[in-house]
């Protein structure tokens, strides 16, 4: 039962934390960027509780009782590694652009959307079903179109946003 807890906080508490970055960046600004680290980090612990705790398995939850779909996840050696990769390398990034994107416009679409891509990342990689695996690549794909795509005012910026996004649905 803990692991199922850990598992659906891993990738739910990003997305949950995306939701409510445009409200709290009108609260802390441009120091949202660390409290978005900060929810990272705390997605990295519980890869490293997974990890250290040795679970393994499939974690599964009711998600659409009616039509019989439940949220499958599968715990092992290599899911964890790349979640291990994705939440630290997100809590990196996070932290870097605290600097980096100073007085850049559309930080809180920024930071929401790099924690979406955050909690995708881990989805992707514990998906055991094929709903799963293709709800996460999903929201992947489109984090990533609007990541890459970040300055909607310049054409170039929609051109290359509209590549991997096509690769991505292709795949």
């Amino acid at each position: 039962m803990q692991s199922t807890l850990l598992v659906l906080t891993l990738v739910g508490l990003p997305l949950a934390a995306a939701a409510v970055i445009p409200a709290l960046y009108r609260v802390l600004g441009e120091r949202t960027a660390y409290a978005a680290a900060a929810v990272a980090a705390v997605c990295l612990g519980i890869v490293a509780r997974l990890h250290t705790g040795g679970a393994h398995g499939v974690v599964s939850v009711e998600w659409i009782p009616s039509l019989g779909v439940s949220l499958s996840f599968y715990v092992d050696g290599l899911s964890l590694l790349v979640a291990y990769l994705a939440t630290g390398v997100g809590t990196l990034i996070l932290t870097y652009s605290g600097g980096y994107m100073h007085d850049e416009p559309g930080q809180a679409k920024y930071y929401a959307t790099l924690l979406a891509f955050m909690g995708s990342m881990p989805g992707v990689a514990l998906a055991s079903d094929l709903v799963a695996l293709f709800t996460f690549w999903e929201l992947t794909s489109i984090s990533s179109f609007l990541l890459i795509g970040h300055h909607t005012g310049a054409d170039s910026s929609l051109y290359a946003g509209r590549k991997p996004i096509l690769l991505t649905v292709a795949g």
